[in-house]
């Protein structure tokens, strides 16, 4: 028995479950209960002035629906009807209707098949597929992020992504795709946060090229969480630029992270892809958003250029005889924190608690903006927005 409704003042009908193929169907009863009127525990009407006579009706229907059952199970029908059938058959057998009256109804009854929809999987302007289309614009790394975004959606929806309208992605949408991410290998904030900023690139992308009308996520809010402080103090950079007891092998690396930072926080694929200096200038289009830079080389930077000058090609000789610049990236991100645990070892009072080759990039950044340079100006030098700490 289940009695339908919330409000405790209000009465609802009465309701007989009928368990069957592991599916659950509702007879309505003719009796009309508050919540309070009922005892879910004995399946018995409580606190009603004619709850005698509603508890022997009660008993009569029940006890009417079991012979009509065991009679279906006996005749060898009952395993055949659906659970929507068996439903239609007890209200006929109820209501002393004839099996023909069952049949008629049931005709009645039977659902008319829905309409085959159209499959959006080969069309150009669904989500997956515009959401493939700008992802295949980008090159190696942000393609790839692009593409963890894509099969983070698809571990999710299944085939289902495929089917997806823009008009699909909305707050509750997003709300749901969070939970999965928190859930699924992504409880980070700003990891998740990465997703939600890929998706709304989409979006806007498919807006500029008039494919949706809408973008729904605009209720919904990224997560993000505050980032941990990633640059060097003045005393740190000196610390590191200037030292001269490092192990030979680790010499290059230090020199690396030092040009990025002379060069305005340059990054790694960038520096390693540089083909000439001209004019005492590094000019080159960066490599993620494809915009021309011109940096000035000062006489510090100078040195190291001329120090790991290239001879196959490229400006410097940081990935000569490597298949691409991400082999001398992985190289340098072992070697960066062993340089810091090493310099960590003198007994001077000054601690780098972390060391990476984004660092150089921070580090700048946040040292031009304490010499009151323009926040325009760092943006501009860095190629994105930057918010010093």
């Amino acid at each position: 028995m289940r009695k339908v409704g919330k409000d405790s003042d209000k009465a609802v009908s009465l309701k007989l479950a009928l368990n069957h193929r592991n599916s659950t169907v509702y007879i309505t009863l003719p009796i009309q209960l508050t919540k309070d009127q009922w005892n879910a525990t004995e399946s018995k009407v409580k606190n009603h002035p004619q709850k005698n006579k509603l508890n022997a009706m009660l008993k009569q229907r029940t006890s009417a629906v079991d012979v009509i059952l065991q009679e279906l199970g006996l005749s060898g029908v009952l395993a055949s009807l659906t659970p929507a059938e068996l439903k239609i058959r007890v209200q006929a057998a109820l209501q002393g209707s004839t099996v023909e009256a069952f049949e008629a109804a049931k005709a009645v009854a039977k659902p008319k098949p829905a309409p085959k929809k159209k499959s959006n999987r080969d069309n150009p302007h669904s989500f997956a597929n515009w959401f493939k289309t700008v992802m295949n614009r980008h090159k190696t790394r942000t393609y790839d992020i692009y593409r963890s975004t894509f099969n983070r959606m698809e571990a999710w929806l299944g085939e289902e992504l495929y089917e997806l309208t823009f008009e699909d992605i909305r707050k509750d949408w997003c709300i749901r795709f969070d939970e999965f991410l928190a859930e699924n290998g992504a409880p980070s904030p700003n990891g998740r946060g990465v997703h939600f900023r890929n998706i709304r690139a989409v979006i806007n992308d498919a807006l500029d090229n008039e494919i949706t009308e809408r973008n729904g996520m605009r209720g919904f809010k990224i997560p993000k969480a505050p980032t941990r402080k990633r640059n060097l103090s003045v005393g740190q950079i000196r610390k590191l630029l200037l030292a001269q007891d490092l192990e030979p092998w680790m010499e290059k690396y230090r020199d690396f992270f030092a040009l990025s930072f002379m060069l305005l926080g340059m990054n790694c694929k960038d520096i390693c892809l540089l083909t000439e200096e001209s004019e005492g200038r590094v000019e080159f289009f960066r490599s993620k958003t494809s915009k021309p830079f011109s940096i000035k080389v000062l006489p510090e930077a100078q040195y190291l250029i001329d120090k790991y000058r290239g001879t196959q090609g490229y400006l410097l000789n940081f990935v000569e005889g490597k298949k691409n610049y991400r082999m001398f990236y992985n190289r340098m991100a072992y070697a960066l924190p062993k340089i810091k645990d090493l310099l960590n070892k003198r007994d001077d009072g000054i601690v780098i608690k972390e060391l990476t080759s984004y660092w150089a990039r921070h580090t700048w950044a946040t040292i031009a903006a304490s010499l009151d340079i323009p926040r325009d100006t760092i943006e501009a030098a860095l190629g994105q927005y930057y918010r010093p700490r």
